[in-house]
């Protein structure tokens, strides 16, 4: 149902000129962090989802290891730390991350880690994982790439924050 609704309402934003070049933000909670969901995302959509603290993830393959004798061919690179080994990793430095929280103007402190790859989204869909701090538990998330510089609201928090998208992996503004 999730992606059917991105679908819909990316057609709606297509049919209007003013909003047909946006691109769409959307949230949800782990149960649409899946494989369905990231893998059929329309055009100029970007999602933004909750993890496991304990998923596997993969930093980027190199040139030189894509070739080996025999076997299959791989497709990511080393393992990445999990969400919870960068919450704990003390160099992975924290980021101020100014935005609107709970009725007021916060800075939250936030762990980036910029273009990491996990199997569930496939080994063409790079992503940054970001674990910002809150009030109650600690969130971490993963955001599909793209190359824009979006305001993110999270309305189920009343946070709104910006990242960027640069040649090299995301960038918390």
């Amino acid at each position: 149902m999730g992606v059917g609704v991105l679908h819909s309402l990316r057609q709606a934003l297509d049919g209007r000129l003013a909003t047909r070049l946006r691109q769409l933000l959307a949230t949800g909670d782990g149960s649409y962090t899946n494989r369905t969901m990231l893998r059929q995302l329309p055009e100029r959509t970007t999602f933004i989802g909750r993890i496991r603290k304990d998923a596997k993830l993969f930093w980027a393959l190199l040139p030189a290891g894509a070739t080996r004798s025999g076997g299959r061919p791989r497709h990511y690179g080393a393992l990445a730390p999990t969400p919870e080994q960068v919450l704990h990793d003390e160099s992975v430095p924290v980021v101020k991350v100014r935005c609107f929280a709970a009725g007021e103007v916060r800075e939250i402190p936030t762990k980036v880690l910029s273009t990491v790859f996990w199997r569930t989204a496939g080994a063409d869909m790079p992503s940054l994982l970001a674990k910002l701090e809150h009030v109650r538990y600690p969130w971490f998330g993963l955001f599909s790439q793209t190359k824009a510089r979006l305001r993110l609201r999270f309305p189920f928090w009343g946070m709104e924050t910006e990242v960027s998208a640069a040649t090299d992996g995301w960038r918390v503004v």
